[in-house]
């Protein structure tokens, strides 16, 4: 399983970049505080002022929320 940042141009489905990361479902529940039942938490989850400090933390990077729009996807490898 590979869990990624995606960003997309704002308010559209614009690919721009990802970057991989290492969430645990426990870190996940946290940032997002997602409800408990999909044990591999596959849903997208939107980066919002809530999560923001958290995943700018994981990342090092700034994110520019008027500029993009971020998700955390997971991926099922193969």
């Amino acid at each position: 399983m590979e869990r990624t940042i995606a960003y997309y141009l704002k308010g559209t489905e614009d690919f721009e970049s990802e970057y991989l990361v290492e969430l645990s479902v426990a870190e996940i529940s946290k940032i997002w505080e997602a409800e408990e039942g999909d044990a591999e938490y596959l849903n997208i989850y939107p980066v919002g002022e809530a999560q923001k400090a958290a995943v700018e933390k994981l990342l090092g990077e700034k994110l520019d929320l008027n500029k993009y729009d971020y998700y955390l996807e997971t991926h099922q490898e193969g």
